[in-house]
């Protein structure tokens, strides 16, 4: 009982830090101003400045949607849209962390960590 109880309290604890680490890497500081996923482009680079460097692409989406026929028969179409994805790379230097924020149509959507900066 007594060892059924301690692996419960040590997994529950190893849950715990594992999901506050992961929840840590979310937000990004930058002049003491915290900058989370759904902040714009304009925001980010008022706090944090110009990044070390930008990766631009254009991606394609396709949406699917089913349309109705009279004859009482379906028919899926796509639209295709094209959003405009960058990159922002920060390289804060050889005793922190590289952030990467990736951007689509002017909105963050991730922030992921490097390894050490150089």
């Amino acid at each position: 009982m007594l060892y059924g109880t301690f692996f419960i309290l040590t997994s529950l604890l190893i849950l715990f830090s594992c999901s506050a680490s992961a929840l840590a890497g979310a937000d990004f500081r930058c002049s003491g101003q915290i900058i989370r996923v759904g902040d714009t482009r304009d925001y980010v680079l008022d706090k944090c400045g110009e990044p070390t460097s930008i990766e631009e692409r254009i991606e394609t989406i396709a949406r699917g949607f089913r349309q109705r026929h009279p004859e009482s028969h379906e028919e899926l179409r796509y639209i295709f849209s094209e959003i405009q994805v960058e990159v922002w790379t920060y390289n804060l230097g050889r005793t922190q962390f590289i952030r990467y924020l990736t951007f689509r149509n002017d909105t963050l959507v991730s922030i992921e960590t490097g390894g050490y900066g150089y």
